[in-house]
């Protein structure tokens, strides 16, 4: 049996999991994602798809970073491969008809909370409109002045051949500042 451990950004020690480890051995397969993109869970559902998977062991349904919506589909899709997902603190195993049912019922008070947070959400921004409060960054047409040593490091990088995004990123700026330096950069070299 292929068995996957998930953990997104996982603690130093989770005590459910050992627990659960103890209970049942055999060959188990770590994966742990830090980036908010998760390249590492897309690879676990590649591993589903493929078929290539027994079990997705998560130590929370939150570490899967789905919404209601998209979890519900995603223990579907499980369910149709004959992936066994557990969840340990929510304490289901999709193996079993009371885990689908669990799933089920978990999914949809996602999406009713996530409805509730929607609803904050626009009473907030409602209230703060009705006391006059602005929020959302600089007005339009505001230049980011970058310090000396940015550009200097943005120049650096792009002889280096990185990719723009890359150097971005590396320097805390947009992608459209980036340009902006190296234009003035070629316009001062002439």
């Amino acid at each position: 049996m292929t068995t996957i451990v998930y953990q997104y950004q996982p603690p130093p020690h989770d005590r459910r999991l050992h627990r659960w480890l103890g209970d049942n051995p055999g060959p188990v397969t770590f994966v742990a994602d830090t980036s908010p993109r998760r390249p590492e869970l897309l690879h676990v559902l590649t591993r589903i798809a493929d078929g290539t998977l027994d079990r997705l062991v998560a130590p929370r349904l939150a570490d899967l970073g789905f919404t209601a919506r998209r979890l519900a589909d995603f223990l579907n899709d499980c369910r149709s491969h004959n992936v066994a997902v557990v969840s340990l603190k929510e304490c289901f195993n999709l193996s079993d008809d009371h885990g689908v049912k669990l799933a089920t019922f978990l999914a949809g008070v996602a999406q009713d909370e996530r409805g509730v947070q929607g609803e904050r959400q626009r009473d907030g921004i409602k209230q703060a409109k009705a006391a006059g409060r602005r929020w959302g960054g600089r007005p339009v047409g505001t230049r980011v002045r970058v310090s000396c040593e940015s550009e200097r490091r943005i120049i650096t990088m792009l002889a280096e051949g990185k990719p723009i995004r890359e150097i971005a990123q590396a320097v805390a700026l947009s992608v459209r500042t980036v340009y902006r330096v190296i234009a003035k950069q070629d316009s001062t070299n002439g």
